[in-house]
């Protein structure tokens, strides 16, 4: 399976999301906003996206309602 990742905490997404992703042998690509989320949305194909429902639009920039 092929996932792809919306988190802007590093952290998160290395120690927690891709051990467990690898360890069942899936795929993933990671996006810190909703910029670069829509942008490997445009150019690949993905059975599944995680995201933070807090995720900033662009980088450095406070997540709004919308």
């Amino acid at each position: 399976m092929k996932v792809l990742i919306v988190e802007d905490e590093p952290k998160i997404k290395t120690e927690t999301i891709d051990d467990c992703l690898s360890s069942l042998g899936h795929v993933s690509d990671w996006a810190q906003n909703q910029q670069e989320a829509n942008a490997l949305l445009g150019a690949n194909r993905y059975d599944l996206v995680l995201q933070d429902l807090q995720i900033p639009a662009r980088s450095n920039v406070k997540a709004s309602p919308e």
